[in-house]
C-alpha cells in the first residue's frame, strides 16, 4: 500500500525521483575498480574477445626492448622508464548523459597518438584494441555493478513508498 496518495503524493514521487543520482553519474563513480581488469588484460596481450594480439615483428621487438629494458613491458613514452600508456592514471569514466558513460584515455602528446594508433591499427601499426571492455572479466563486473545501482534504487524507493 502506497504511503501518500492523491496530487501531494506523487508530487512527492516525482521530487524524490529527480534527487536520485543519475546512474550514469554513480557508475563513474563505482565503477574505478573496473579500470585495473582493462589494463591487466591488455597487459596480457588480450584484445576484444580475449583474442591475443598479432606478434610484434621480430625488428620491431627489439626496438621495443631496446627502449623499455625488458621485452614484457610495452606502451612507454620515448624515455626509457618513461610513464607507461597503461598506468592506471591515463584512464577514466567519462559521464556523456543520465544513463550512458565511455571509458576515456587520457594521455596526450606524443604517448597519446602511439597508442591511438595501436589501439586502431593506423599507419603500419598492427591493430591492438586494447582499450576494451569485451573481456568477460570486465563485462561480468559492468554488468554486476549496474545491477546493483538500480538494485539499491528500488530498495531505497521501495521502503520509502511501499510497505
Amino acid at each position: 500500500m502506497a504511503r501518500k496518495a492523491g496530487i501531494e503524493g506523487v508530487e512527492q514521487v516525482i521530487i524524490d525521483l529527480e534527487k536520485v543520482p543519475e546512474l550514469a553519474e554513480e557508475f563513474a563513480k563505482q565503477a574505478v575498480d573496473i579500470i585495473p581488469d582493462v589494463i591487466r588484460q591488455a597487459k596480457e596481450g588480450n584484445g576484444p574477445g580475449n583474442r591475443k594480439f598479432k606478434p610484434y615483428t621480430k625488428e620491431y621487438q627489439k626496438i621495443k626492448d631496446a627502449a623499455s629494458g625488458e621485452g614484457k613491458r610495452f606502451m612507454y613514452g620515448p624515455q626509457k622508464g618513461g610513464q607507461h600508456m597503461l598506468d592506471r592514471k591515463n584512464f577514466m569514466w567519462e559521464v556523456l548523459s543520465k544513463t550512458s558513460v565511455q571509458l576515456v584515455w587520457t594521455a596526450s602528446g606524443k604517448q597519446g597518438d602511439y597508442a591511438r594508433a595501436h589501439n586502431e591499427g593506423l599507419g603500419k601499426m598492427p591493430k591492438r584494441e586494447w582499450m576494451h571492455l569485451k573481456s568477460l572479466t570486465v563485462a561480468n563486473k559492468i554488468n554486476a555493478l549496474i545491477r546493483s545501482i538500480v538494485r539499491d534504487r528500488i530498495d531505497i524507493f521501495n521502503h520509502k513508498y511501499w510497505k
